[in-house]
């Protein structure tokens, strides 16, 4: 089995090269010194895990000046929202090394979460994610990590009062998303991370009949990098089929202790739907206006039953 980033690999150059608490089973590898000790380790669930919510008003303003349509004239009742649904992995591991001094450096080095990111290849490929206990995503750490938006779709758009006015149109480029690890409280010895999986072909199930293009269709891993601050990855994994991550942890003198249990997710298709502007959603995400033709939305009091019907038809 090949590994794209082994735990070996992560510590190389920081190590020298213990048990569950619970049950006393976890394989360990010592050195010097007490291995590391995990108290439990677990996928944290809760309702809104695997969706990640985008207000994508400002980014259709931005497409409407690009076609030389002034936004103003347009009504917005609601923002615009783009919902993606999307197999969320947020890991959080307890765990101590009885050989950390009070008020000292912690002795624990590395969490590492394992796990495999494509199955079908041969061999079969295992990836390693680093765990952290740094509050980033409390706001108590300055550990952040750039990440810049994929989809064919100009998402960095800067509001003004005269849109349009400027010659180049709304003021639109390329986004950068920052990205943590989802850590809540730095220093509690529960370290975390938040991960996003996605499959290769993000679906739109609202407004149906839009063909999506494929550049666009990464917008789904955008707006999860942009709300849920957690890094997308494309998954070659069956849809259906459980990935099971292996928890490992390693110590400054290279002890290291494993979780006895994987922790098992579902990889699910990656879904995206729209709000009730099935216009406004079709002209964002696909090459092809004829696509839009009878969609709701984007009224106006030149477009007063919607643009995509009074310019496209019904």
């Amino acid at each position: 089995m090949r590994r794209s980033v082994s735990v070996a690999l992560i510590a190389a150059g920081l190590l020298l090269g213990s048990c569950s608490k619970t049950q006393d089973t976890a394989p360990e590898t010592r050195l010097f010194g007490a291995a590391p000790v995990i108290q439990n380790a677990t996928l944290i669930s809760n309702p809104g895990v695997g969706v990640a919510q985008c207000d994508v008003t400002n980014i259709i303003k931005g497409l409407l000046c690009e076609n030389g349509y002034m936004p103003s004239t347009f009504e917005f009742p609601v923002p615009i929202v783009v919902n993606v649904h999307y197999t969320e992995a947020e890991i959080s591991v307890q765990t101590t090394d009885p050989d950390t001094q009070a008020g000292g450096q912690n002795d624990i080095l590395l969490v590492a979460a394992s796990y495999q990111s494509c199955a079908d290849c041969s061999p079969p490929v295992e990836s390693s994610l680093v765990v952290l206990d740094d509050g980033a995503g409390g706001g108590g750490s300055p550990n952040q990590f750039s990440y810049q938006a994929r989809a064919d779709i100009r998402q960095a758009c800067v509001p003004d009062p005269n849109l349009c006015a400027d010659p180049q149109g709304f003021a639109c480029g390329t986004a950068t998303y920052l990205l943590n690890s989802n850590d809540k409280v730095q220093n509690d010895n529960t370290w975390t991370r938040g991960f996003a999986l996605m499959s290769g072909d993000a679906r739109l199930t609202s407004p149906p009949g839009i063909s999506v293009d494929g550049s666009k269709q990464v917008f789904a891993g955008d707006c999860v990098a942009f709300v849920k601050h957690q890094y997308p990855v494309i998954a070659v994994v069956p849809v259906g089929s459980p990935v099971n991550f292996k928890i490992e942890v390693v110590d400054r003198a290279g002890n290291l202790t494993a979780w006895p249990q994987p922790l098992g997710v579902t990889f699910e298709q990656t879904l995206f739907d729209c709000g009730p502007d099935a216009c406004a959603c079709c002209l964002m995400l696909t090459n092809d206006p004829g696509q839009c033709r009878g969609k709701l939305g984007l009224v106006s009091p030149g477009t007063p039953n919607g643009w995509c019907i009074d310019n496209l038809g019904s």
